[in-house]
Parts: C-alpha cells; sequence; structure tokens
C-alpha cells in the first residue's frame, strides 16, 4: 500500500514595504522620476519573489528630497512606526544608501528590524546577511556611501569658504535689505531704510526688546520669499529674536563670514563701519555683562524638548529683575508645522533634576538595581544603601560648579514634555559618584564614558514646562449613553469628594483622628480620597453612564490606582486618550 503524496504547504504570506529615496528637489517634476523608477524595480522584483509568498503592501514610504545622513525623515519614521506595529514582515529598497548614509544610522535601523523580526532586500547590491561575509560586504558598501557623503559635504564647504574669501554670497536666501541678482547681493533701498532705523534706534535705545516693539509698530516685516514651489511666502512681523540676528548679521557692513572669519565682500554695505563697530561693542558688552549677572547654567547642552530640538539658556530682565529660563531652539520643521518653544523654568527643572538624583541615590532598590545591570555584585552592592545615602546629602552641600560637573558627568540627555521629564544617565557613571570624595570637580572614567549602558529616569513634571497659554483636558460634551447610569459608581465619586472636603476643613487633626469622627474605617477613607486623582474623562464618562460594563463600585474602589491618566485608563478599560491639548498662539 503506497502512502499518500505528502502536500507541500503553502509559502508564508509575507508583507513587503517599498522605500524610496531622492536627496534633491531636482528631477523630481518629471512625468517618471527618480522615486517611481525605484519603486516599480522593487515591485517587479516583489512580484518574481511570490513563490516565497512575498506580497506588496499598499502603502507607499516615499521621501522626496530628503537627506540620508540622518533617520529624521517622515516616509522613515512612519516606515519604523508601521514595523512596531507588526504590519511589515520585509523591507525592500533599491540601494542600500537609500536607507542611510550613515554606517551608525544603519546599524540602528538593522538592530530595529531583528528585534521585530524584520528582513531587508536590496535589488540592485544583492547579498545575504544571514551570514558573516554578506554582513562584511554590507559594511563596507556602508562605508563608502558614508565616505562619499562625508566627501561631498567637504566639497561643498571648501566651495563656499573659498567664494565668501573672493567677496561673493556662498547662497541661501538673500537677508533683508538685499535681493540676490545674478547670485550677488543688491541693496533693496525700501529695506536698506529699515536696518538704517534698527542699528541707530538699537545705538540709542539700549534695548533689543524696545527696537522690536518700535518695528512692529510701523509694520516692519522679515523678508519675502519666492521658494521653488511658486507660492510667495509673506514676512512676518519682526520679533526681538529676529533684530538681534540682523544686528550681528557682518553683511550689512560689508562683510562677508565663513569658518568665523570675515572677509570683505564685493556687494554694497548699507551701515557705515563706525555704526557697525558701535553696534557690535554694545552688543557684546551686553552679553557680557548678562553672563556675569546670570548663575551658572547647570543642564547647558544637556536639555532637549519632545521634538529633538536643543533648549538653551534664555535669560531676560523684567522690573529690574533677572529671569533665565531653557527655551527650545526654534528650527525649520517647527516653524513648518507651527510647533511653538518650549520654556521651562531653570530653578524648577535644576531642582527636579536633583531631586530626581537624590531620590535614585538615596532608594536602595533602585540603586541596587542599576549596579547589577553593570554587573557588580561585590562590596559595592552590598554597602550601596550606606553610600548612596552619604552620596545624596552630598549633592545638597557641593557648589554650582561641582553640582554641574556631576550633572554633566551622571547625565548623557534629558528630554522634555510638557508633563514628563526623561533622564538618560550613565550607569557606570553613578559608581564613580559613590567613591567620590567631593574634592574639585567631579570627573567619570574617561576610557568607559562612551560605552556606558544607560539607566532612564521617568518622572512626572506636569505645571513646570510650558508650551502654550491655555489648557484644555480631555473632557467631550455628553453622547449617547452606551449603558444605564450606575448610580452606586455615582454615589461613590461624590462621597470620594466629600471625603476631600473632611480632610480640607480639618487640616489640624490627624487622618486616622478625621476618620474616627465621621465613623469610616481609615483605609477605606484612603481609598476614597485616591478617586479624587482619577482622570476627567474617566470620572465624566462614570458621571454619563458610559464606563465599561464590568467595572463596578468594589473593582473601582479596590483598584491600586496609578497617578498617570494613561495607565488608569489600561487599568480600567477606558479608550486612550490624545495628549492633553493646549491652544497655540498665534507667532
Amino acid at each position: 500500500m503506497q502512502s499518500p503524496a505528502t502536500q507541500v504547504p503553502p509559502p508564508v504570506r509575507k508583507r513587503c514595504a517599498i522605500y524610496t529615496r531622492k536627496s534633491h528637489e531636482r528631477g523630481l517634476e518629471q512625468d517618471f522620476n527618480s522615486l517611481q523608477a525605484q519603486h516599480s524595480i522593487c515591485s517587479a522584483y516583489i512580484s518574481s519573489q511570490q513563490h516565497k509568498g512575498w506580497v506588496e503592501l499598499g502603502k507607499v514610504y516615499e521621501d522626496a528630497a530628503q537627506s540620508g545622513a540622518t533617520l529624521d525623515r517622515p516616509a522613515m519614521r512612519e516606515l519604523l512606526a508601521d514595523i512596531e506595529r507588526g504590519h511589515v514582515d520585509v523591507v525592500v529598497i533599491y540601494k542600500l544608501d537609500r536607507l542611510s548614509r550613515s554606517l551608525l544610522d544603519f546599524v540602528r535601523l538593522l538592530d530595529a528590524f531583528q528585534r521585530y523580526g524584520v528582513t531587508f532586500a536590496c535589488i540592485t547590491q544583492n547579498f545575504d546577511t544571514a551570514d558573516s561575509l554578506g554582513r562584511l560586504v554590507m559594511n563596507i558598501l556602508l562605508t563608502f556611501a558614508q565616505f562619499e557623503r562625508e566627501m561631498t559635504g567637504d566639497r561643498v564647504r571648501d566651495k563656499r569658504r573659498s567664494m565668501a574669501a573672493n567677496g561673493y554670497w556662498s547662497g541661501g536666501r538673500a537677508p533683508l535689505g538685499y535681493d540676490l541678482v545674478n547670485k550677488k547681493l543688491v541693496v533693496v533701498p525700501a529695506e536698506s531704510r529699515i536696518i538704517e532705523f534698527i542699528f541707530r534706534r538699537y545705538l540709542e535705545c539700549e534695548n533689543l526688546t524696545q527696537v522690536a516693539r518700535e518695528c512692529r509698530a510701523r509694520s516692519f516685516r522679515s523678508k519675502s520669499w519666492l521658494p521653488s514651489t511658486g507660492i510667495l511666502v509673506r514676512g512676518v512681523p519682526l520679533r526681538a529674536a529676529t533684530v538681534r540676528t540682523m544686528l550681528m548679521n557682518p553683511v550689512y557692513a560689508g562683510y562677508l563670514k565663513a569658518d568665523d572669519k570675515l572677509y570683505r565682500g564685493i556687494h554694497q554695505p548699507i551701515i557705515s563701519q563706525r555704526l557697525w563697530d558701535k553696534a557690535t561693542s554694545l552688543r557684546i558688552k551686553q552679553i557680557v555683562m548678562r553672563k556675569r549677572e546670570a548663575p551658572t547654567e547647570m543642564l547647558d547642552g544637556l536639555l532637549y524638548d519632545c521634538f529633538g530640538r536643543s533648549m538653551t539658556a534664555n535669560r531676560q530682565r523684567k522690573r529690574g529683575k533677572l529671569h533665565v529660563h531653557y527655551r527650545s531652539n526654534q528650527n525649520a520643521w517647527g516653524r513648518t508645522n507651527g510647533v511653538r518653544r518650549m520654556t521651562a523654568s531653570s530653578i524648577a527643572v535644576e531642582a527636579i533634576v536633583l531631586s530626581a538624583l537624590k531620590r535614585l541615590l538615596s532608594g536602595r532598590e533602585e540603586l541596587r538595581s542599576l549596579l547589577l545591570e553593570i554587573g557588580r555584585y561585590g562590596t559595592e552592592l552590598e554597602n550601596a544603601g550606606r553610600t548612596g545615602a552619604i552620596a545624596a546629602r552630598r549633592l545638597e552641600a557641593v557648589s554650582r560648579h561641582q553640582l554641574r560637573s556631576i550633572f554633566h558627568g551622571l547625565i548623557i540627555r534629558i528630554e522634555v514634555s510638557r508633563e514628563r521629564l526623561k533622564i538618560v544617565t550613565r550607569s557606570t557613571a553613578f559608581e564613580d559618584l559613590l567613591a567620590w570624595d567631593s574634592v574639585g570637580l567631579f570627573q567619570t572614567r574617561p576610557d568607559g564614558a562612551s560605552r556606558s549602558p544607560t539607566h532612564l529616569i521617568d518622572i512626572p513634571c506636569a505645571g513646570s514646562i510650558r508650551l502654550e497659554r491655555y489648557v484644555r483636558l480631555p473632557i467631550t460634551e455628553r453622547k449617547s449613553q452606551t449603558y444605564r447610569i450606575n448610580k452606586r459608581l455615582r454615589e461613590l465619586l461624590v462621597e470620594a469628594r466629600n471625603v476631600w472636603t473632611l480632610i480640607e476643613n480639618n487640616r489640624d487633626l490627624p487622618p486616622a483622628e478625621i476618620a474616627k469622627r465621621n465613623r469610616y474605617g481609615l483605609s477605606h477613607m484612603m481609598r476614597l480620597l485616591r478617586l479624587n486623582y482619577l482622570a476627567p474623562d474617566i470620572a465624566t464618562a462614570i458621571m454619563d453612564g458610559a464606563q465599561p460594563r464590568e467595572m463596578t463600585r468594589r473593582s473601582l474602589l479596590d483598584a491600586n490606582l496609578p497617578l498617570d491618566w494613561v495607565l488608569q485608563r489600561k487599568m480600567l478599560g477606558f479608550a486612550d486618550q490624545p495628549p492633553m491639548r493646549t491652544v497655540e498662539q498665534p507667532y
């Protein structure tokens, strides 16, 4: 009797995403451009692999006029997000440098692909990364791609330096007061009068803010320009930052700047050399005086906002008092998308960071876990509790210069958002801090600083960071009720607010006495008190009867509620809400 024929199982379906990229806008206006050619070739290759179960996704991942020197590209971010969601199995590219021209970025991409079980295929440079030879070939190709990008950058910088040295405009949009005619700067009389007014008025009142205020009163605007899209971009009213840039721009005195050197240009200056020297001297004098009056910035070079923009110290004098706060440096992405700068009080942020480090050092459990992560199992681990508490107290006694050296030794980066502060620290630096004797400035071991494992400290900081002025909580109008109103749940919230009032009105009594006088059990009263910290959308859903069906009075009362609203929604079965939004004010 013959055995039945063995059936070959169908191939596993693999979803393929095609990624294309072009560095420049040149050629994109053609009917069949480079991006379409890349997509067509990759699509044909996927069709030839149907026997392996490859299926092309309908979604297009296309980065037009995006450099390969960074991974901060719209389509690349969208591709990585879909990979994290599990929507992609294979990434198909035309050529290796379309994915990245940086060896470090490519290694990061490979690590992300491997973490989510995603493979990638390169059409014109066919190799298999499963063996050592394939990985060697890939690294060699990437090294040459990065070398080509760096050589191109060097040639561009050399050309611009040479043009500036010979007095020619080296590229970019012309500043206010000039127009570009045959790649040469030509004075615009109407705009040049604005520049003269700014310089002369600044020397009279010696106040940038006052000059900017008078410019807005006279309806002075920045320069309008016509991009390649053909849509005119009108200038905006002049601000203090724009006035500051103009006062420090040597073009108006007839100079061009390259590599921090000034070269005499062939264009006509708008202001005289004497006026330029006076304004420059006054500006430098004001900067030196402000730095002398202001305290040393503890976190300069470490702060970034949640959009990736660096934050630098900004000093303002109001009513005779100097105010220092960290402010996001606005970039082209922020201006294009209308994302306002973030500001944070230097005193508040530095206090939060110091408190977080002290809490980690004095917390025996977290400090021991950190030391275990870097492979410390001996006496360092046994003495962690005692030495950590000593180091935490030492942070209160050191000078500002010493504290600044500790911050820069321990911290790699601080990400600031409106609701959270994420501190990325060097794990091995904490071991150095535990052994530090408080003499001189704190220094970490130079050999392992760059390769040190990291430890993330995530802390809430609502109220310390500002983006816009008016806050909107996640509360919407009442809609059709999905469930009947649960009266016992509503009574529970009302009782929780009554307990809060009892605590407020009897602050001179201990909680146990308040509970006894009002015939509450202490534990039950504390559980009721905790319900006052429910997210606003959860509380309104309970009042409207739109809570999950399985929620009961007992389950809500016994829930170990976190303070984080996102975790509350996950624990109690509510839908996720967008981040707390605020009303943006116009620039």
